[in-house]
């Protein structure tokens, strides 16, 4: 489909949104949104993309894409990504993207051991290391020892910054 066929589809069909496969370059779909904005400005955005191209997905979503997702999705997880956006006003972006973005930002998600994972949910709930070592039942200077791998392993400063970047990586 040209540009001047998809500016007539959108304008007889009243469309609200429209779909670009992953094998559109970022020009053609350039043209292809302002043209069926220039149309209908309430027309949205939703594009399938490649799995390995997270900056592509980010470029959109900041040009005011609503639904970035991996090419590889079921249509009828496409139709329902849409359908989403649209009820409820709200941005979608596939996983593969939205992990790949963070962990940009906050860089990989540390491995944690089991006793590190016991001495982290201990520590989110406020406890000190002499009360997180008879829970645990060991020493204070095992606790110390964990202690200094948490905050090396999370970049942390403190143990304050140590829950919080634990929380918002989603291991805590």
């Amino acid at each position: 489909m040209d540009r001047d066929d998809l500016i007539s589809v959108v304008h007889s069909r009243q469309a609200d949104w429209i779909l670009a496969g992953a094998e559109l370059d970022d020009g053609d779909i350039q043209c292809f949104f302002a043209g069926a904005n220039a149309v209908r400005e309430s027309v949205r955005l939703a594009i399938l993309g490649h799995r390995q191209d997270w900056r592509r997905c980010d470029r959109w979503m900041r040009r005011g894409c609503r639904v970035y997702l991996d090419e590889s999705v079921e249509p009828r997880h496409t139709v329902a990504a849409i359908r989403a956006a649209h009820t409820l006003g709200v941005n979608v972006v596939d996983r593969v993207f939205s992990e790949t973005v963070r962990e940009r930002a906050t860089g990989p998600t540390p491995h944690l051991t089991r006793r590190e994972r016991d001495v982290l949910d201990l520590l989110r709930r406020g406890l000190r290391n002499r009360e997180i070592a008879g829970a645990l039942f060991v020493s204070e200077n095992t606790i110390e020892y964990h202690m200094r791998h948490l905050l090396s392993k999370f970049s942390a400063r403190n143990r304050l910054e140590v829950v919080e970047r634990a929380t918002s990586l989603g291991l805590a």
